[in-house]
């Protein structure tokens, strides 16, 4: 499926790191070293691409798709993501702050916080994350999650981070690498780094 893809794009390989796949829908994941031993309510445990490690992860089924929606309805669909967020901010400059935002990006960054906080309160604190999808294209909706939930976003080059997971499978399969982590490690490249600025 594309998210193993996206997660295995990400780079998010080692227990510990975490990633928000964003895209239609969103996922916060984190790569853990150990199985939850039991079942932890609104959490989905998947095995990694890689052997031993585990996904742990929140999925918010609406995200993109709540703002895509905003879009049509205001008629700004044929805008880009930078452009609409830009007047729904109408003049508001960082840092973001939640009760400053529009409800629409309220609702989306209110999510994304709760997911954080299921995640944290089932043990997995999250400081830092990858992002990658089509939501992590626009620099403006990084850096407003990052204000709103405090947590640092990693950009990689790639966004599409599904393409570079099947690149790497494909450098595995052809033998140009020995393993998949191998591959990751050459094809991932972290381009931004956006901090919370409160």
């Amino acid at each position: 499926p594309d998210f193993i893809m996206a997660l295995l794009g990400s780079g998010v390989l080692k227990s510990g790191l975490a990633c928000d796949r964003a895209g239609s829908s969103e996922g916060i994941n984190i790569c853990v070293k150990d199985k939850p031993s039991a079942a932890i309510q609104n959490v989905r445990v998947l095995p990694s691409a890689i052997k031993g490690l585990w996904n742990v992860s929140v999925v918010l089924n609406e995200s993109g798709s709540i703002f895509d929606d905003y879009r049509k309805c205001t008629g700004a669909g044929n805008k880009s993501y930078d452009q609409t967020l830009t007047e729904l901010l109408n003049g508001i400059k960082p840092p973001y702050k939640k009760e400053n935002l529009p409800d629409v990006l309220k609702k989306i960054t209110g999510g994304v916080c709760e997911a954080l906080a299921t995640l944290n309160a089932a043990g997995y604190t999250i400081n830092e994350m990858v992002v990658s999808g089509g939501q992590s294209k626009s620099r403006v909706w990084n850096q407003i999650k990052a204000d709103v939930c405090g947590v640092t976003f990693l950009k990689p080059e790639i966004s599409d981070t599904e393409l570079t997971g099947d690149a790497a499978c494909c450098a595995l399969a052809l033998g140009t690498v020995s393993t998949l982590v191998e591959a990751i490690e050459k094809l991932v490249v972290i381009k931004e780094k956006i901090v919370p600025q409160n």
